[in-house]
């Protein structure tokens, strides 16, 4: 069970052991990776609350991944930024951890606003969340067998695929996520988009891009919280 604040409620991040963790994996997971002060450790910083029946994990709010992406839309920055999610996967990895659902709703990055009231939230840093289908996996990457596939957003690379090895499972699933940021026509956030969105204005400062337009179709800029400026 998840709550999230609004930005105006501060998070002192203190772990309070739950009386029961048994039985909760992902109260369990977050406890036992936010213990790690490794700096690959993209982990978000949550609260651990002690309830009477099932622990309560507090965590800050802060912007999907693309806002900080347009923000800084150079080619460089972003990829500097998908980076971070790489290195997040891969510190997961290296301790026999899978995530089992990298995705856009489950990556998200904490803007100056975001960090405020939160110590320990780092402006520009990139954040997973949802451990929910995170597994501890009995061998490392390279050995470990295909296992049954978790529910995630993405759909397997080949229809009825109901196996994979978890680890290849989340390298496909960064691949998919960057293919959205990048090139995707199906996602309003892609490059792609954008460059439409600025090719269907004139002179304007600000570029708004909402909607995906249907084929044929250029982006129609519309008021929306994603926003790149015009150089």
């Amino acid at each position: 069970m998840a709550h999230k604040p609004s930005r105006a409620a501060p998070t002192r991040y203190q772990h309070h052991r739950p009386r029961e963790t048994k039985g909760f994996p992902e109260a369990e997971m977050y406890e036992e990776l936010l213990q790690d002060r490794d700096p690959r450790n993209h982990i978000l910083p949550v609260e651990l609350l002690d309830a009477e029946t099932r622990p309560i994990l507090l965590m800050p709010w802060l912007s999907e991944f693309y806002v900080l992406q347009l923000y800084k839309w150079r080619t460089s920055d972003f990829l500097k930024l998908f980076l971070q999610i790489v290195e997040g996967v891969e510190y997961l990895h290296d301790h026999n951890i899978t995530h089992g659902d990298i995705c856009h709703g489950n990556v998200v990055a904490a803007t100056e606003r975001d960090a405020q009231g939160h110590p320990e939230i780092q402006p520009g840093r990139v954040y997973i969340i949802d451990l929910e289908t995170v597994r501890r996996i009995p061998a490392p990457p390279g050995v470990q067998l295909a296992l049954p596939l978790p529910q995630a957003q993405f759909r397997p690379p080949i229809e009825d695929m109901s196996q994979l090895d978890p680890y290849s499972w989340d390298v496909y699933c960064l691949g998919r996520l960057f293919g959205m940021c990048t090139g995707d026509e199906r996602s309003p956030y892609s490059y792609t988009h954008i460059i439409d969105g600025l090719l269907a204005t004139s002179g304007d400062a600000w570029v708004y891009v909402d909607a995906v337009p249907q084929p044929g179709e250029r982006a129609k800029p519309s008021p929306s919280r994603y926003a790149c400026s015009v150089y």
